[in-house]
């Protein structure tokens, strides 16, 4: 859980308003903008967006009304009220005193808002960007090496044109955290780290913090750690992210919008914010990774306006399997099963690989194959839709971006299977959309994206793609609410890979 891809969406937003590739240069990372706060009326949610509370709030008294309660109440923690001014200057970087202060009163507020009691104490370490990056590394080194699982990953991204064969998804996604990390959660651990320059004298984001802490706070009261926290699927993955960062996200914007307002809060020096090298990102991996905290924040205010906090609760013991019901709040027992046959033939054969879905299949989603279309008019000049749509004029402080477009619309699911055979790679891909006209849509989108990548057509349902980086043999074709696109190196692995292009 990490507050590194919010700073991503807001700098990234920046990127997007030219819509332009990049040529070499690096655009200029400014300190992250503050919404302009909004007239509030009372800190305290009303009842209507409020659930019982699980502490009672404390009667404070009028002659001393930051005396300390005689028990762990919410809006208080650490010793500190949410309201409760502290002398806190981190111009100059943070004492311990100073970041005792400072946490201890960042964490009543998020009580205070989110409506729930921190039960654990938190513990906060600070690293420079070399030090988490080496971290970083170190920590992906323990775990057990698995190249087949990276090169089954690396089929998936690469079937959405986004990651080609000359490329790794595992380095896109560590270039992007030693790049733009600011501050992270360890769930099960109580550890937030925050990134600084000076660990002896740091200098805290404070949005940084409080949207951590609201992750330490989803761990203490949800479990981060249990298995509906931990889906398969990449689509999964990013709507449960849907619900987790866009909760944090959704308190750190209401924390903002009192700042200047009703609570006096901490300045975080423009110094402290990276300037990332973009050269080195993938902006269709960034963008992938960026939607549940725009989707999402709007996601979380959409159930507190209908529901208050019970119903954030409620999504949390149901937690979203589909950046669908993250983007258009809908149902996810309206997923149709999905199942690919094997088929395969002559030497073909699935990966076995752990910690993926069954069939050896991975699920792209609504969200992803709209970063397909966006991403070949970024990088490659081939306009598939309309990529200014991502930044809508209409956008308000709870949804930045707009990840809808007529040919990603409609989806009903989808499985990409990757195959091998020795150092050969392909894969099946296959996709229901809610009417034919949306399967029409997707279908024809998707042969402009072949097309853009100088795909010749030899036969009705079959191109060829003779070099650059996805260079290979394709199957596309429709039928009736069902896509299937079959990839291999030659027009004759086609048919040995699935039977749908024999």
């Amino acid at each position: 859980m990490t507050r590194a891809l919010a700073t991503v969406a807001v700098v990234l937003l920046l990127v997007l308003a030219g819509c332009s590739s990049f040529s070499g240069g690096t655009p200029t990372s400014e300190a992250t903008p503050t919404p302009e706060p909004e007239p509030v009326s009372t800190p305290t949610p009303t009842t209507e967006t409020a659930t019982t509370e699980p502490t009672a709030t404390a009667t404070r008294s009028a002659d001393d009304p930051y005396a300390d309660p005689a028990s762990d109440v919410l809006g208080w923690e650490d010793g500190y009220w949410y309201d409760e001014q502290i002398d806190v200057d981190q111009s100059d970087g943070l004492t311990d005193a100073e970041l005792a202060a400072y946490v201890g009163r960042a964490k009543a507020r998020v009580e205070q808002l989110r409506r729930q009691e921190f039960t654990r104490d938190v513990r906060i370490e600070v690293l420079t960007r070399e030090a988490f990056a080496e971290r970083e590394r170190e920590r992906s080194l323990e775990g057990p090496e698995d190249p087949e699982y990276n090169r089954w990953n690396n089929q998936v991204w690469e079937a959405l044109f986004v990651v080609d064969e000359d490329a790794d998804i595992s380095r896109a996604f560590d270039s992007l955290g030693e790049t733009l990390i600011l501050g992270q959660y360890f769930r099960g651990e109580d550890a937030l780290l925050v990134v600084s320059d000076d660990p002896e004298r740091p200098v805290v984001d404070n949005e940084t913090l409080v949207h951590e802490l609201v992750h330490a706070l989803q761990d203490q009261q949800y479990n981060l750690s249990a298995p509906q926290y931990d889906p398969q699927t990449q689509d999964a993955q990013l709507a449960r992210n849907g619900l987790t960062e866009g909760e944090a996200e959704y308190v750190t914007t209401r924390y903002v919008e009192l700042c200047g307002t009703e609570w006096d809060c901490v300045t975080t020096p423009a110094s402290n914010r990276p300037t990332p090298d973009y050269s080195q990102l993938n902006l269709g991996v960034v963008l992938v990774v960026v939607q549940p905290y725009g989707d999402g924040t709007a996601y979380v205010h959409s159930l507190v306006e209908r529901g208050g906090w019970d119903a954030v609760d409620a999504a949390h013991a149901d937690v979203p399997r589909s950046t669908e019901r993250i983007m258009h709040r809908r149902a996810d027992d309206e997923i149709r099963p999905l199942s690919v046959p094997d088929t395969a033939r002559n030497g073909w054969e699935r990966y076995d690989v752990a910690d993926v879905a069954d069939e050896g299949a991975d699920t792209a989603g609504e969200a992803s194959i709209y970063v397909m279309f966006w991403y070949q008019g970024y990088r490659y000049g081939n306009e598939v839709i309309d990529r200014s749509t991502v930044l809508p004029p209409d956008a308000g402080r709870y949804d930045t971006y707009n990840f809808t477009s007529a040919p990603s619309q409609g989806w009903g699911n989808d499985k990409i299977v990757p195959y091998k055979n020795g150092e050969e790679d392909g894969y099946v891909w296959l996709s229901t959309w809610d009417t034919e006209r949306d399967a029409r849509e997707f279908h024809d989108a998707y042969l402009r994206v072949l097309e853009g990548h100088g795909a010749e057509q030899l036969a009705d349902s079959t191109w060829v793609i003779e070099d650059g980086g996805f260079a290979d043999a394709f199957y596309v074709v429709r039928d009736g609410r069902r896509v299937v696109v079959v990839n291999g190196p030659t027009v004759d692995d086609l048919g040995d890979i699935s039977a749908d292009a024999r």
